[in-house]
């Protein structure tokens, strides 16, 4: 049996897909290097905050209102999907932490490392479940965006913390 014919009994709409690499992945790509180029990024540079924040609001608004029934009749399998989130993403933190304390890593470049390792495209997984599948498929996405998200303010606030203590110790008495 050819590709040809195993593709055409596939589920899946190609043409979507296609369309959802080139806007999700190769259009940004392109963008960001014109912008790069042409040295626009410095006057998108101070709004950058603002830009992926509307952008993940839109992404997790769509996915949270298609779930919105999954969560209305919430099962033990859903409690199950943020259980394993939360102990997978806890067990990252602790086993990425223990490892670059035993290589001397200081504290505030571990929680840096930490924060970029945990950033995850949580917005593109569940808007890939939620065109390809179903929104039983795209809840595990949108829980783990959830943990993640909480996790990810936790990190910022440890690293202000750890910041504003490194700068404390290193700063001589007056």
């Amino acid at each position: 049996m050819c590709i040809r014919d195993s593709l055409k009994y596939s589920q899946f709409n190609y043409s979507l897909i296609i369309l959802i690499l080139v806007t999700l992945i190769l259009l940004p790509l392109i963008l960001s290097r014109v912008l790069v180029e042409k040295d626009w990024d410095n006057l998108i540079m101070p709004h950058k905050g603002m830009i992926i924040d509307c952008c993940f609001f839109i992404v997790f608004y769509t996915v949270a209102a298609k779930t919105k029934g999954l969560v209305a009749d919430w099962s033990y399998d859903m409690s199950a999907i943020l259980i394993i989130a939360a102990v997978s993403v806890l067990l990252v933190f602790f086993i990425f932490r223990k490892v670059a304390r035993l290589l001397s890593v200081t504290e505030n470049k571990i929680t840096s490392l930490l924060l970029l390792s945990t950033m995850k495209n949580y917005g593109m997984a569940g808007g890939l479940a939620l065109l390809m599948f179903s929104e039983k498929v795209a809840f595990a996405a949108l829980a783990f965006a959830v943990i993640n998200f909480f996790y990810t303010n936790w990190l910022a606030y440890r690293k202000n913390i750890v910041r504003k203590s490194i700068v404390i110790e290193e700063t001589p008495p007056s």
